[in-house]
């Protein structure tokens, strides 16, 4: 083998292996931006001084070989198309690789700020979740920004709406991506 060829092989070989990196990396972080998720618990605490809270609880599953690092949210959170709030928060949690995380979302609702219609609004909802559980819709819909091996993913979109016998469901992890291709 003259030198010519022995230099083209070895260039050759480096830039395959790194297009197979690249294309590893790049296939990696497209996974990541097809996560799985669902809502998996909501609690309602007693009203005090004037406003209620909700704690919604997210399980998300990352189906790729690398970690995502969230590092804020803004959600709307409707109930049966109601608007009862808006949630913005900058944080940092890590979404594990090859796993299910839990992502909490502190919801607080001002009652002084909901109106005397919504308010009557609301408790219509409260009441329906308990005698017709099927009927009262829970959607969190907004935006996550976060980051992927370095790379930056602003404003990643997120629409959730499930009824609250899915939500208090018991289901398994699997359970998390059947409606996710």
């Amino acid at each position: 083998m003259n030198k010519t060829a022995r230099n083209i092989l070895i260039v050759g070989s480096i830039v395959f292996f790194l297009g197979g990196i690249g294309f590893y990396v790049y296939s990696n972080v497209k996974m990541a931006m097809k996560f799985c998720y669902k809502i998996s618990g909501l609690k309602i605490t007693p009203v005090t001084s004037g406003k209620f809270n909700l704690l919604l609880e997210a399980k998300i599953k990352n189906r790729s070989d690398f970690s995502v690092k969230l590092k804020s949210y803004k959600f709307n959170i409707w109930i049966n198309e109601i608007l009862v709030a808006t949630v913005n928060q900058n944080l940092t949690q890590t979404i594990q690789n090859l796993a299910v995380s839990t992502l909490n979302i502190p919801v607080s609702i001002e009652i002084s700020k909901l109106g005397a219609v919504k308010f009557n609004q609301i408790h219509t909802l409260a009441l329906l979740m308990f005698t017709q559980p099927d009927k009262f819709i829970v959607r969190t819909e907004g935006v996550v920004s976060g980051e992927v091996q370095g790379v930056t993913v602003k404003d990643f979109p997120i629409d959730i709406s499930m009824n609250y016998n899915e939500i208090t469901a018991p289901s398994t992890d699997d359970d998390i991506c059947k409606n996710f291709k």
